[in-house]
């Protein structure tokens, strides 16, 4: 088991290359381009902003629904045959190892375990990289660049939490993927590191809220189990009594696994992970799958949605041991990766007043995570030794307007969007573009005022989404 001591002393011990912009200047400023060379210079912010508040205005500030969109035919093909050569290139360099997919999910997994908080504040985004050297020393050996970032700074504890990870995903360990020490190792650090975001999944008496929280009052996830049973007599007929039978049980076994740990008077760490561990199992399990399938097929009444709901949570517990064990795998099939891993912590951008908002609070911009990694990589020098990175991951789906901004952008696949949209949204107006860079950046946004503009027309009131889901019922897992 992991200690908070164990875990300092094994961060210093690392095959990693840790670099962090926050060691030195804790913000970097936003705006600080003339107004001849802003980004800002063809379309007038104020009329963007406007734009966007018209829009929040008739939809609820959710324009589109959330959706998630497949990779392209011809990249998934491309990756196929990428992974399968590892071709070498005429330059001596190689081609792409990893997939887009598998980039993309990479890339998703190591944002959620950086972001361990709650809000649009705490979403952490990464990119990631691969070496173009197929032999050589590159930074040091290091076989990936993970760069990161958030709308606030990743704070130290965080990074060395990351940093503990790379160590055990590295070629002397982690030997097999399904029941090695090494996994039950990484499981229990990443539990033990979201110990706060897994008590506020299960709205366990035992989590201490936030402050803007403190008079909020809701049941302990256990008590949902009730409506979650009590659903399954209604979607299964008399044949199907054995199946029926076989799921009420596994999902009151999970249920008074939950009020046990509840009703424990002490923070037991290792009930915890047994939570994580049987919420994995549950939804792994066939019989919920098929049961998901049922819930979506009828009417979506209130009880319904909430039994969708309380699955949906329970992903949420489950992706620590799906990112276990996805980065326990990918660790053995491309174990020259992971043998050393760069990390790059980015500082984030400072709060700009801000006088137009759709919501009464809103008074600052703020630079989302995913735009701070597009400006970083766009800025970066084009022969480099490292792979320009195809995806951008994020803890949560993309809000609406950098969905737009990445899709605009074209750069990375725009793999998803949970449909809201937050008018402090901005893009770093700054000197040190080049005119090439200013003028796309120019280009990206005069789409996005163009396709919010036709948003408008035919808007439609919706309620706010979930940011994040994990969709792990009914897929293979992480193994």
């Amino acid at each position: 088991m992991a200690s908070l001591s164990s875990l300092s002393s094994l961060s210093l011990a690392l095959p990693t290359i840790s670099t962090s912009e926050s060691d030195g200047l804790k913000i970097r400023p936003t705006t600080t381009a003339p107004p001849a060379s802003s980004i800002w210079r063809d379309l007038p912010e104020a009329e963007f902003r406007q734009h966007v508040v018209d829009l929040e205005k008739l939809t609820n500030a959710v324009p589109v629904e959330a959706q998630t969109f497949p990779l392209p035919p011809s990249s998934a093909d491309a990756d196929a045959d990428a992974d399968a050569k590892h071709a070498e290139l005429d330059d001596g360099t190689i081609g792409y190892q990893l997939p887009l997919a598998v980039e993309q999910r990479l890339a998703d997994d190591i944002a959620y375990l950086v972001a361990v908080g709650e809000g649009a504040q705490s979403v952490a985004a990464t990119t990631v990289q691969e070496s173009r050297s197929r032999g050589e020393q590159v930074q040091g050996g290091a076989g990936i660049r993970v760069t990161v970032a958030s709308v606030d700074a990743i704070e130290p504890n965080s990074q060395a939490f990351l940093r503990s990870v790379f160590q055990m995903l590295s070629p002397k360990g982690v030997p097999s993927a399904k029941a090695s020490p090494q996994l039950e190792s990484l499981l229990d650090l990443v539990v033990r590191h979201h110990q706060a975001r897994l008590l506020n999944r299960l709205r366990s008496a035992k989590w201490t809220k936030p402050t803007y929280l403190s008079r909020t009052h809701k049941k302990p996830l256990y008590a949902d189990f009730a409506n979650l049973v009590h659903r399954v007599q209604f979607l299964y007929t008399k044949k199907e009594a054995a199946a029926r039978a076989q799921l009420e049980q596994e999902l009151l076994a999970l249920a008074a696994l939950l009020e046990a740990f509840e009703n424990e008077a002490d923070d037991d760490h290792n009930r915890l992970v047994d939570i994580v561990r049987s919420s994995y199992d549950l939804c792994t399990s066939p019989l919920v799958a098929d049961y998901l399938q049922r819930l979506k097929g009828v009417r979506a009444t209130t009880q319904i949605q909430a039994c969708m709901k309380t699955l949906r949570q329970l992903e949420k517990i489950a992706a620590c041991r799906r990112i276990c064990l996805t980065l326990a795998g990918l660790s053995q099939s491309h174990a020259k990766l992971f043998r050393s891993v760069e990390l790059i912590f980015l500082l984030p951008y400072e709060a700009v007043p801000l006088t137009l908002a759709y919501q009464p609070w809103a008074k600052s911009t703020h630079v989302h995570a995913e735009v701070i990694l597009s400006v970083h990589h766009d800025l970066e020098e084009p022969n480099s030794a490292w792979r320009k990175p195809r995806c951008l991951g994020a803890s949560k789906y993309f809000c609406y307007l950098c969905f737009l901004f990445i899709r605009h952008h074209g750069a990375y696949f725009a793999a998803n969007t949970h449909g809201a949209c937050y008018d402090q949204w901005t893009v770093p107006d700054l000197a040190e573009y080049p005119e090439t860079l200013a003028s796309r950046y120019r280009e990206v946004l005069r789409a996005m005022d163009t396709e919010i503009q036709t948003q408008t027309q035919g808007a439609v009131w919706r309620p706010e989404p979930m940011t994040s889901r994990e969709n792990l019922i009914g897929t293979s897992g992480g193994e």
